[in-house]
């Protein structure tokens, strides 16, 4: 059993598990060898691609040009790279975007 997969697959359910915390129902995990490249690896909140990343050095800039180009799969979606802080909750993790595309999310009409 792989550490490094299973440490993942823990942040991904933790992920999930805010967001159907903070009124998303349907989160749930992408499921399946490949799943993350065409969905991302939480699925279930229409309009976003999430990509989860539980690891001892953070690298933003390579993350979030991965997240980006993974996103594209996924036409419209808005992608969010989700970060874990070492020692606070899930909850308190990085929810990571670009500015052009946080400014998209904040002038729709989705708040």
């Amino acid at each position: 059993m792989n550490r490094n997969v299973e440490r993942g697959k823990r942040w991904e359910r933790a992920v999930v598990d805010v967001l159907k915390t903070h009124g998303h129902p349907y989160a749930e995990r992408a499921l399946g060898n490949g799943a993350h490249v065409d969905r991302g690896d939480v699925i279930g909140v229409p309009g976003f691609y999430f990509d989860a990343k539980d690891c001892a050095e953070h690298k933003l800039a390579q993350w979030l040009d991965e997240v980006v180009a993974e996103a594209v799969h996924r036409a419209g979606a808005v992608p969010v790279l989700v970060v874990k802080r070492k020692g606070v909750s899930a909850e308190r993790a990085y929810a990571v975007l670009e500015l052009a595309t946080f400014a998209e999310v904040i002038a729709s009409d989705a708040l």
